[in-house]
């Protein structure tokens, strides 16, 4: 894990995406690189701890069609889901019983 300060409010298990200066965010993007997910919630400002590639981790699952073993799953507004156009961050590992819901992944 690598410590970060949240740059507005972070939800546990959200995938976040780097701004400046040791800083992550949650932006409302589709197309935005994440870099890992974070370990706990925190307020704009606070530290949070981020778990990085390598790292096998329970993480919120969208609910458009990301529910299938081995799926490549990418950001997608603060979930981590197939129809982002970011990079590829996870692979998912157990699937949430329903949609949205929360997984386990492989960040990568």
């Amino acid at each position: 894990m690598l410590p970060f300060t949240a740059s507005g409010t972070i939800k546990a298990g959200q995938a976040v995406v780097p701004t400046d200066d040791m800083k992550v965010y949650v932006p409302a993007s589709s197309s935005a690189n994440g870099i890992g997910i974070a370990a706990y919630d925190a307020s704009d400002g606070e530290k949070v701890m981020v778990w990085g590639p390598g790292n096998i981790v329970k993480a919120r699952i969208s609910g458009s069609g990301s529910d299938t073993v081995g799926a490549l799953l990418k950001y997608n507004k603060g979930w981590l889901d197939v129809n982002g156009t970011g990079r590829v961050m996870a692979i998912l590992l157990e699937a949430p019983s329903s949609l949205p819901g929360t997984g386990k992944v492989l960040l990568i």
